[in-house]
Order: structure tokens, then C-alpha cells, then sequence
């Protein structure tokens, strides 16, 4: 059954046909699911694809039930293109000739896997020919072909050759052009008229559209470059969502939910033809406008301005775009930028104008809150480039004081039943008092601290944490400790986690290091493990992971040297150390040296055996190794919807069953509210969950 929606059914955009043009068919996917969650976003169409476990005949079957809303595309996720066998290739041809078909792919050449979607990793040559066969289908058919491969420096130019030599093939590249820089994606868009792209998986909520060349700077903001690129080539880019599984369908809306305001700042003709338009021509067999009055490999004369020997006008962002990021910062508990605008508008005006974008005149208002946000100062310095992007300048001082500890100590817990709610902020977080933790039932709080780098990998100051300007080491472990002083005021036990972050990283979920800069960032640690060590022994720190998840941060192998190479700066340290394990592959971590080892079953309603087999593999380590066993991060990350909630408790009370005999703790997660559709504590159904869990282990009330 699909999901019932209580809310009204927000569109990506008005008046405009709108066409998801890459989504998937997978099993539980449904046509009634399906119709509600287009219905649910005002999607008027959308292109499916089969994915393993799925067959082009259900997409037909979909498409059957749901006439004019769903464009069939044969399936490319299957066993005879995976195989590269070339009877694939005959049936491919067959169901063309059937008529029923208007695309083809999702199409994998290099292709990296995401276990946590069953897809695995594939590197196929474009210089075969099966391929070319497939690009001599599409050019014959007229039928759009949707290729994924990853745009790299080894993958590029042999890419680029064999489209050349099939001019009349009409190829999307998927997810923006296979995550290239926009620089690199118009070198392709100028020498191939018949390519375009689409945004498939680029929403910021995603780690796929984060972690490699994003379409956005933020939540709400184009990249610069990339905006650019789209305005000047409207007639080669696609919107898409990449819709993998059926729970994807169930949280559609979420996928997408930074779109509407996202192509708002497109102009109107090229929002049209974007969100539809494009797609729409495409199936209708015409041939682009720029590729008219060629059937060369020329590059095109009507969407490309004509070349100049003068640099191009550097790319800043505008006013809209430094009040968008203001925003943000805002919603991440900014309350310096809550204090300047609401001093500037007065504050239930400046509330008024939450949901709305400003007018001219609001937005010259805030220019003094504004100025300098994403590197621009001034609207002289908007007009020059001038400004350095995303540089702080770093105040002299930190107005941040230590309070001195308390006569607290460590109390003697079997077990901690604690609230994971980061950065403790109340923008931020449902729960942030321990008053209002202990009214929840727990006995314990796990917080956050970010480490910050710099492109090269120097752990660097000044920093946003959570869009909030931390001006130094100093700065950064005063504000952490503070809170960590509260809490331990407050009686309740707490677990601290370090997470590398880049240092301008907004208000989203970071991505893992890149591997060129880890050796330096490893290289640096002991700058802030050592002053971390020596505030969590004095603040009486219950359980500490140093670096959480540093297999998730740095890859298996180097992560695990890492948790290794720290550990001799916490050997005065009196209380639990916590190795947080990832887990994204079987590559056996060293634990040694390691109090516990920290468990993230997360995503409640989805998988139950994804999480469930990391539990098992890592419960299996940590008894060869000797160390306890706590589920560090668990729960869900956005809210299930009704029909899913039965899921999301089973899967829960299952995960815990696998280690109730062994685990000497459970962090529930509060997931910032950032996040689309997030999960908070203070919800009826899992605070429920909690209570029912505290009684189970026997907690008593902290008074």
C-alpha cells in the first residue's frame, strides 16, 4: 500500500510539465505507489527503468495502469548487459521494434557500488562493441539512451571518441554528466550536440550528489559554475531524481525537496525546459536546436556565446543566493545571524518572512548580515570577484569562556540508553536540555565534535560547525565542554564522538575525505587529540570515540591504521573508549586497544538484513578482540510514514535483539532537522519505543 500523505501535495513547479527523466523499477515498487508519489510532488511523468530483480514486463505493467504517466525504458541492470553478453543486445533490438519502448538504460559503464542499494561496482570500456552496437540503436530508433559512467581523467577521452564517432545517438549522461566539473562538462556539450545530462541524484540530501563536483553549494544554492552551464545550454539538461528502491518512493518528496527552490532561480524558459521540456522533445524524435543545421561533430552556434580572448567574468553568487545561505545558518542555530536579521527586520517581521524568498528591498536591508557570506563582501566586490570564496577571516579572540567541572564523576552504569542529538543546538535538535533528555527515559547524551580540514587536508581554524563560526581550537573544545559540563550537572552519562568535517561543511550530512589528503589530515591529529584527551578526562567523559566511524572517513584500511595511530594520546584517559565502526565492507578492522565497538544500525524502515549482517560481522570482531559491544547510532534517519512505521519498530527491536546479551548501550538518533522528513525524539511513536526500552533494561529516572 502506498504511503498516505496528511500534507497538500507540494509541485516542483507550476504550470510547467514536469518530467522525472531517470527513475527505477524495483521490487515493491507499484503503480500505486508510484501515482503517489508523483502525486504527492506534482510530477506529471516519469522515465522507468528495471533494476535487478525487476523486468522490462513490469515496467510495461506499470506503465499499463498509469497511461501517459510512465515512459518505459528498457532496463540495462540486468543479467545480459552485466554480463556483456551480446544476445542482450538482440532483445534490446526486439523490444524496440515492439513499439512499446521510448528509452533505453540506465545503461553502466563505470559504475561505483552502493551496498546499501544491492548495486555493485562495474567498470566497462565505452570502446566495445556491444556498446556502439547500443548507440547505433538509438540513433536508428531515435530513442534516447541513458548512460551511466563515471566522468574521470582516465575515463574521459575514450568516452568522448566513441560518441564522436556515433553523432546521431541521442545520450543522456547521467547524474550531471557523470559528476564532472562544470568546466568539463561543457568541453562534451560543445563537441557532441546530440549529448545532454541529467541531475539524477544530485540533491544534496543524498551522499552521492555531495561527495564529487555537487550541483549545490548548499541545500538551497546552485553551484555558481553549473548554474552558469545550464542557462547557457538550456536546451541539454534533464531533471531527474534517481529513484532506486521502493522505499525511495515512500520518501519521494524527500529526494526532491530541495529542487523547487533550487529552479526557481533559473529563468522561466529555461525551468521549462529542464523540468520537461527537454525530455518531452527527446521522445518525440527531434533533433536538438543546436545540432539543426549539422550532422557533424562540430560544436554548436546557437547555444554557445561566441569566444572571446578575454577571461571570463569571474562567478559570484548574488545577494538571493549570501540570503539563502543566511538562512541556513539560521535553521542550523546561527544566533548571530538570527540576532542581525531579526535586529534588522524587527523580529515578527523577519518571521513573517520565512517560506517566501525577500523582495529588492529586504535584500538590501540584509546586506549587512550578508555581506561576505560564500566569499562575496560587498556589492562592489560582487561586482569585481574580488573576495577569496569561503574564506573566514579569523577574529582575534573568542568570546567563549570555560566553566570549570563540576564534583561529578563517572557513575557506574551497566548500561547507557542515551540521546544522540550532535551538536546540541536547538535549531538543530528536539532535545537539547538534559532536562529534556531525562524526561525522555535516558540515562546518557552522545555529542558531537568536528574536526575541521581544509582542501589539502591541514586541520585548519576558523570553521563553521553546524553553520555556527568556531574561531579556533580553543574556541571549538570551550563551546564542546561547556555542553558536555551541563549535561554531567544534569546527572546523565556522556559519550563523546569526533567526526572529521570539511571546514566550511554547511549544515548536511559531510562526505568521507578525499583519499590524496588523508595522510596529511592523519598527519595533524595529534594537534587536537591531545587537548581532546586531556578536557574529557577533566570533564569526566563516560565513553569517548575519538573519531567516529573512521573507516566511513578515510576507507577500511586506512581507518583502521588511524584508530590505531591515536590511541597512545588517551592513555591517561580513565573512561570507555569507543571504536564506531562503519562497516561498509568486510575489511577486518583492528580493534585492539579499544574499549567497545560501536554498532550504526540506522535507516529503520528500510533493509532490516543490511544493518543486521554489519551487527553480526562487527559483534564477531569485537569477541575475537575482547571489547564490548553498544549500538553507537540507531534508529532511523527521516520519519516512515504510516504505512511503513511497523517496518521501521520491528526492524528496530530486531537489531537490538541481536545483541541484547552483549551490548552495554543504545544512542538513539535525533536527526537534525536539516534533514528532509527527519526523525525526532520527541515523536509519539519513538519516544514511545523509548520508554518501553528504558523499563526493558531496567533505568531508572535521573531526578
Amino acid at each position: 500500500m502506498a504511503p498516505t500523505s496528511t500534507a497538500t501535495a507540494t509541485s516542483v513547479a507550476s504550470n510547467i510539465p514536469v518530467v522525472d527523466a531517470h527513475s527505477h523499477v524495483a521490487p515493491g515498487v507499484s503503480a500505486e505507489l508510484l501515482s503517489w508519489a508523483l502525486d504527492d510532488v506534482g510530477v506529471d511523468a516519469i522515465v522507468l527503468f528495471a533494476r535487478r530483480g525487476s523486468s522490462n514486463q513490469d515496467v510495461l505493467d506499470i506503465a499499463e495502469e498509469l497511461p501517459g504517466r510512465v515512459i518505459p525504458g528498457i532496463g540495462f541492470q540486468q543479467k545480459g548487459w552485466l554480463a556483456q553478453d551480446s544476445e542482450f543486445i538482440d532483445d534490446v533490438e526486439r523490444n524496440l521494434d515492439t513499439g512499446r519502448f521510448q528509452w533505453m538504460g540506465e545503461l553502466l559503464l563505470r559504475h561505483y557500488g552502493v551496498p546499501e542499494l544491492d548495486a555493485d561496482s562495474y567498470d566497462f570500456s565505452p570502446d566495445t562493441d556491444l556498446f556502439r552496437r547500443v548507440l547505433d540503436l538509438s540513433a536508428r530508433y531515435g530513442v534516447p539512451l541513458t548512460v551511466h559512467h563515471e566522468s574521470e581523467q582516465e575515463t574521459r577521452g575514450l568516452f568522448k571518441e566513441v560518441l564522436i564517432g556515433h553523432p546521431e545517438a541521442i545520450v543522456v549522461w547521467a547524474h550531471w554528466c557523470g559528476r564532472s566539473t562544470a568546466d568539463e562538462a561543457r568541453e562534451f556539450l560543445e563537441e557532441l550536440p546530440n549529448l545532454h545530462c541529467d541531475t539524477g541524484a544530485s540533491g544534496v540530501s543524498r551522499r552521492y550528489g555531495r561527495e564529487k563536483n555537487p550541483l549545490f553549494v548548499s541545500q538551497l544554492v546552485w553551484d555558481p559554475d553549473w548554474r552558469d552551464l545550464i542557462e547557457e545550454m538550456p536546451d541539454r539538461f534533464l531533471f531527474a531524481v534517481d529513484a532506486v528502491v521502493a522505499v525511495h518512493y515512500s520518501k519521494y518528496g524527500n529526494l526532491i525537496k530541495e529542487y523547487p527552490r533550487a529552479f526557481d532561480r533559473l529563468s522561466d524558459e529555461v525551468r521549462s525546459l529542464v523540468l520537461g521540456g527537454n525530455a518531452l522533445r527527446l521522445m518525440s524524435g527531434v533533433v536538438p536546436p543546436s545540432a539543426e543545421s549539422t550532422t557533424t561533430t562540430a560544436a554548436p552556434t546557437t547555444t554557445v556565446p561566441p569566444t572571446t580572448t578575454e577571461a571570463p567574468p569571474p562567478r559570484t553568487l548574488t545577494p538571493l543566493d549570501q540570503y539563502l545561505i543566511a538562512i541556513e545558518a539560521v535553521v542550523a542555530g546561527d544566533m548571530a545571524m538570527v540576532g542581525c536579521l531579526a535586529g534588522v527586520f524587527g523580529l515578527p517581521e523577519f518571521l513573517g518572512m520565512q517560506g517566501r524568498l525577500p523582495n529588492d528591498t529586504e535584500l538590501v536591508a540584509a546586506e549587512p548580515c550578508i555581506a561576505g557570506l560564500g566569499g562575496v563582501s560587498t556589492p562592489g566586490e560582487a561586482e569585481s570577484g574580488s573576495a577569496d570564496p569561503g574564506v573566514l577571516e579569523e577574529p582575534e579572540t573568542t568570546s567563549c569562556v570555560p566553566l570549570e567541572p563540576g564534583d561529578y564523576e563517572r557513575p557506574e552504569r551497566d548500561y547507557l540508553l542515551g540521546a544522540r542529538i550532535y551538536s546540541a543546538n536547538p535549531f538543530f535538535h528536539s532535545v537539547t536540555t538534559g532536562d529534556e533528555i531525562k524526561e525522555l527515559g535516558f540515562n546518557a547524551v552522545s555529542l558531537l565534535w568536528v574536526i575541521p580540514y581544509d582542501e589539502n587536508g591541514h586541520i585548519l581554524y576558523p570553521s563553521l560547525e553546524a553553520g555556527t563560526e568556531r574561531v579556533s581550537l580553543e574556541d571549538s573544545l570551550c563551546h564542546l565542554f561547556n555542553k558536555v559540563h551541563e549535561m554531567k550537572e544534569a546527572g546523565l552519562s556522556v559519550f563523546l564522538q569526533g567526526e572529521p568535517n570539511y571546514r566550511f561543511q554547511g549544515p548536511t550530512e559531510p562526505g568521507p575525505l578525499d583519499p590524496n589528503i588523508v595522510s596529511m589530515f592523519a598527519s595533524e591529529l595529534h594537534e587536537v587529540m591531545v587537548p581532546l584527551a586531556l578536557a574529557a578526562e577533566k570533564y569526566k567523559v563516560d565513553w569517548l570515540s575519538p573519531i567516529g566511524e573512521p573507516d566511513k572517513w578515510f576507507g577500511p584500511q586506512a581507518g583502521s591504521d588511524i584508530g590505531q595511530q591515536i590511541l597512545p594520546f588517551f592513555s591517561d584517559f580513565s573512561g570507555k573508549l569507543l571504536y564506531q565502526v562503519a562497516a561498509f565492507d568486510d575489511y577486518r578492522i583492528d580493534l585492539l586497544g579499544y574499549d567497545i565497538a560501536g554498532l550504526v544500525p540506522l535507516g529503520c524502515d528500510g533493509d532490516y538484513e543490511i544493518s543486521a549482517a554489519k551487527i553480526r560481522m562487527v559483534t564477531a570482531w569485537a569477541a575475537e578482540d575482547g571489547l564490548d559491544v553498544a549500538n553507537a547510532e540507531f534508529g532511523c534517519t527521516n520519519n516512515p510514514s504510516p504505512e511503513t512505521m511497523w517496518l521501521a519498530i520491528e526492524n528496530m527491536n530486531r537489531w537490538y535483539e541481536l545483541t541484547a546479551d552483549k551490548s552495554v548501550g543504545l544512542f538513539v538518533d535525533d536527526t537534525p532537522s536539516v534533514i528532509p522528513n527527519h526523525q525526532s525524539l520527541t515523536d509519539d511513536w519513538i519516544s514511545a519505543w523509548i520508554r518501553e526500552h528504558a523499563e526493558l533494561r531496567g533505568i531508572e529516572p535521573i531526578r
